[in-house]
């Protein structure tokens, strides 16, 4: 059982899914007159305590209806409309559409799905198999779904597939749960196929907010393994969400969770969690100025770092080349989203307070230099980087094309 919030944006239009991990033990409503006074369980028991057999929970949504209300909850979570899919429905829609191809792109994803680095073509089976394996963990069962989820996408918007789309809906509509109308689904399905991948956002959680832990559960009389964490912290992360100012922008593209982990993120920087910097302090603390004949200015404008650092849509597994980071304004922005960063700076006296604004981000590294004098070969670590800078057009344009 996964959970995920979707919001939908028809104005921009964007479409994000923000999941949410099973094994948060949360608080479930209408359930302890049932079992005795126990009203907390892990968060995917929710749907099951809601089915009709059960007699906990008496509404037409059934368990898709009791997983909502727990989501608002312990989260303050407003639903409008809920989709439900069951396993053997999924595989079906798989086979339907004449399977999909996962593409793995390292060792430890591929350790974590089962599958070896490269391109597969999984049928229905072969595709809830990979959606299923937990190898490492519930976390890693949740990156394997990411994969298949944007496989799906991918195929789903393929010339051949795509004029399928209405016939896949009305062939399956009555295997799936919603109380969305045909006509409701229809317009999702439209509005998914037209738009662009960077308009669809899978985000989770940082990793590091979660503990794995263990609770004694008298429903099954033994000590379970559960995730523990700080729900005002996730509430406040949800809200966001929903007001649709987490995750920034992004393109469908699924990240392997270790790579997550480390910076906290899924999609783009939280920019609100990074202080604007003091330049005019900094230059003064190590008696500077601006240098006219390089062109110096440093950035005190928050929204403008920010439109900088969105427009190049960096992933956490990106390398970005920034040319002329001054005093680390825009490179606090680009370290917090990207793999790494590599910035030359060629004014020498702007290493020293660059080395100190940069201390707290280990993912990059300060070069002294005169970009169009270097090899960017030996700047970046992979063939595709992104560069990013607040410098004129004719030393970047020169820097950047071939």
């Amino acid at each position: 059982m996964r959970s995920d919030l979707v919001r939908v944006d028809f104005s921009t239009p964007k479409v994000s899914a923000l999941e949410f991990p099973r094994d948060l033990w949360v608080e479930i409503p209408h359930i302890s007159d049932n079992l005795n006074g126990q009203d907390h369980e892990k968060l995917n028991q929710a749907f099951l305590y809601g089915q009709p057999g059960f007699k906990y929970w008496d509404d037409p949504c059934e368990g898709s209806g009791l997983m909502a209300l727990t989501l608002n909850k312990n989260f303050g979570a407003n639903i409008d409309h809920y989709i439900t899919v069951n396993m053997r429905t999924f595989e079906h829609i798989i086979d339907a559409m004449g399977g999909i191809d996962v593409e793995v792109k390292d060792e430890k994803t591929a350790k974590t799905s089962g599958l070896k680095v490269g391109t597969h073509h999984l049928n229905g089976a072969e595709a809830l198999k990979l959606a299923r394996n937990r190898s490492g963990g519930s976390f890693e069962r949740a990156d394997n779904q990411n994969l298949v989820v944007c496989a799906v996408r991918k195929k789903i918007t393929s010339p051949q597939i795509l004029a399928q789309v209405p016939a896949l809906i009305e062939t399956f509509q009555d295997n799936i749960r919603t109380d969305l109308t045909p006509a409701q689904l229809s317009q999702l399905a439209c509005l998914g196929t037209q738009m662009p991948p960077r308009n669809i956002a899978l985000a989770s959680f940082p990793g590091d907010l979660f503990k794995q832990t263990r609770v004694f559960d008298p429903v099954f009389d033994k000590r379970i393994a559960i995730l523990d964490a700080d729900f005002v912290i996730l509430t406040d992360f949800v809200t966001r969400f929903q007001m649709g100012t987490w995750p920034r922008g992004s393109r469908l593209h699924a990240i392997p969770r270790h790579r997550r982990r480390r910076y906290g993120i899924y999609m783009p920087v939280n920019h609100t969690s990074i202080p604007l910097l003091d330049a005019a302090a900094v230059l003064k603390r190590y008696g500077l100025r601006p240098d006219k004949k390089l062109g110096q200015n440093f950035l005190q404008d928050s929204s403008a770092l920010e439109k900088i650092a969105d427009a190049a849509e960096i992933q956490a597994d990106d390398c970005v080349l920034e040319i002329g980071p001054g005093l680390g304004s825009l490179t606090r922005y680009l370290a917090g989203s990207a793999r790494s960063v590599a910035a030359v700076e060629l004014d020498p006296d702007l290493l020293a307070p660059l080395k100190a604004v940069l201390t707290p981000h280990p993912n990059m590294r300060i070069i002294h230099g005169d970009i169009l004098e270097l090899s960017i070969s030996d700047l970046v670590d992979q063939p595709g980087y992104i560069a990013a800078a607040n410098i004129p057009y004719n030393i970047t344009s020169e820097a950047c094309l071939p």
